[in-house]
């Protein structure tokens, strides 16, 4: 992973600008990792729980409920402040999962790391060293995969307020990036799989612009250093995602898809159903509009609902301060007839029609009720075994005896209040029928 030698005066930059910056001249610095091959054992190596040797790599098992586990080696000759960068390649991975790194209790701003893919991958990370501790851990104890080829080797580090420009190249040897390193360790990267990777080991918020190798293209915006909490906007078959955390982080939430097929967007999935699809609830002020109708919408406020159509209140669903509540069809005092239609049978529809012009109701087909209470059909007694209240001045009641009460068993009866007197009449004489 050598740097490339660029001659200042080659690209005719000036003295000024070529004084504050340092061109990488040199290799990398010598590899500070003991049996990072494990070409025999894990020598060198403290392994955490589940971890152990396996035939030239070490394996982390899934199991036994650490939510890290972690290899650790003393490096000889890290310094604190000095930048560094690290590398090592995973593969066998059956349960995808993270990595943290550290060194010296620092974590890269990139970290922590997907790994996921069953072939093998390479990780680079850059880090400004606070202590000679290397420090892998893996997160959740469900976690299972491989590990080999760790590498940390020594990055130029700028002092007296330069700028390091370097080149390195993935151990594969498929990628290649462009770096640049301030003197605080903040390193900006250009490459083939990062377009842009703008970072600091002490300071909060990084920017991320990368291109994946399965042809995914990311903007990433993370929150701090640890990345447990970020933001991601790539896309995926040409559509866009934006997301809490790279899918595998963490907080694993699909947010939001655009899918520029249909077109459709998911909140909360990936795959919307509809022009737009939410996978889980939805909250709301006051107001939900049908567009270019604006008084066509649903009013919500506390404790109620308003459903209008054309500025008139339909329907009005309100919970009192105590019972009884109330579902109110017309509360605007509208001229709203009330419609229920059955399925056609008997007399045919409405079922039932409350003409709000004239304040008469029509069952079973009537759908101009003549009277206020219009019936095309029978109207069913159930006999009572007491009698009912006095009416109120002016008002009567009709009911049907079982006998226990005033007439025999089978009476039709009805009790009539006119000029503060109340009397019962025998309407229908059952027993003498």
């Amino acid at each position: 992973m050598p740097k490339n030698n660029i001659d200042v005066s080659q690209i005719g930059w000036s003295e000024a600008i070529a004084k504050s910056i340092k061109l990488g001249t040199t290799d990398l610095g010598t590899e500070l990792v003991t049996n990072g091959t494990f070409d025999s054992d894990a020598s060198s190596w403290s392994l955490g729980t589940d971890w152990a040797y396996d035939s030239g790599k070490l394996t982390k098992s899934a199991g036994s409920g650490y939510t890290y586990s972690t290899l650790t080696q003393t490096l000889s000759g890290v310094s604190s402040g000095t930048l560094y960068l690290i590398q090592f390649t995973t593969s066998n991975v059956t349960t995808a999962s993270n990595m943290m790194v550290k060194l010296g209790n620092v974590s890269p701003s990139t970290s922590p790391l997907y790994v996921g893919g069953t072939g093998a991958n390479t990780y680079t990370q850059l880090i400004k060293a606070g202590g000679t501790s290397l420090q892998i851990s893996s997160i959740g104890s469900s976690t299972a995969f491989s590990i080999d080829s760790i590498s940390v080797k020594e990055v130029y580090t700028p002092t007296d307020g330069q700028v390091a420009l370097w080149s390195s190249q993935e151990m594969d040897g498929t990628e290649s990036s462009l770096h640049i390193t301030s003197e605080d360790g903040t390193t900006h990267t250009f490459g083939e799989t990062v377009a842009i990777n703008s970072f600091n080991n002490y300071s909060n918020g990084i920017l991320s612009v990368h291109s994946r190798n399965d042809g995914e293209n990311w903007i990433v915006l993370q929150n701090d250093r640890h990345g447990f909490v970020d933001w991601a906007l790539h896309n995926d078959s040409n559509n866009l995602v934006i997301q809490q955390a790279p899918t595998g982080t963490p907080i694993d939430v699909m947010t939001f898809e655009y899918d520029a097929s249909t077109p459709k967007v998911g909140i909360g999935t990936s795959t919307p159903d509809y022009t737009l699809d939410v996978a889980g609830n939805i909250g709301v002020d006051q107001y939900i509009y049908h567009n270019d109708d604006g008084n066509t919408h649903i009013n919500f406020t506390d404790d109620k609902i308003v459903l209008k159509a054309g500025n008139k209140a339909m329907v009005t669903m309100e919970e009192k301060g105590s019972a009884p509540h109330e579902v109110t069809i017309n509360d605007g005092t509208n001229n709203i007839d009330f419609v229920v239609k059955g399925n056609g049978s008997n007399a045919g529809n409405p079922g039932m029609k409350f003409d709000a012009s004239n304040n008469r109701v029509g069952i079973n087909g009537v759908g101009t009720p003549a009277t206020e209470l219009h019936i095309n059909g029978a109207l069913t007694l159930n006999e009572k075994s007491s009698d009912p209240s006095d009416p109120s001045e002016g008002q009567s009641v009709l009911w049907m005896s079982d006998g226990t009460g005033t007439g025999d068993d089978g009476d039709i009866l009805m009790k009539i209040t006119a000029g503060g007197v109340t009397k019962t009449v025998t309407l229908v004489d059952f027993s003498a029928s």
